[in-house]
């Protein structure tokens, strides 16, 4: 069966506008990964009591998790906390105690991760700021 030549010509057409889209494809560099992700909050709870993990913000305070005692978690800051116009505080509060500790402002960029470690005596908890 032979193909007529218009219709190898409409082919050959529709091959080539395919190839050409294919070949304009943008892929997101390294960097614009980096500025679409979360910020990330890492805890370390080195304190004998649970911990209750907010975030602050413009004096917002939102929820971000819970750590159990001697235990790492991860977690996502919310869209609207996201630190890429400011800074942010965290706060840490004792499950069951009136004691509580609320960092220094922190400035993290979207996309970095924010190393957070409380300790036994909540006052010398400490934090680092790393990029992904």
């Amino acid at each position: 069966m032979k193909i007529s030549t218009a219709r190898h010509a409409a082919l050959a057409i529709a091959a080539a506008t395919l190839m050409t889209a294919c070949s304009n494809a943008t892929y997101p560099t390294r960097e614009a990964a980096r500025q679409n992700a979360p910020t990330q909050v890492l805890v370390r709870n080195h304190n004998w009591m649970d911990m209750t993990v907010y975030a602050i913000k413009n004096s917002q305070r939102v929820r971000i998790g819970q750590v159990t005692s001697n235990a790492t978690a991860r977690f996502s800051l919310p869209r609207g906390i996201d630190a890429s116009s400011g800074a942010i505080q965290l706060e840490a509060d004792p499950v069951g105690s009136n004691e509580s500790f609320v960092s220094q402002p922190i400035t993290v960029e979207q996309g970095t991760v924010l190393n957070w470690t409380i300790e036994n005596h909540i006052q010398l908890s400490s934090y680092y700021v790393t990029s992904r």
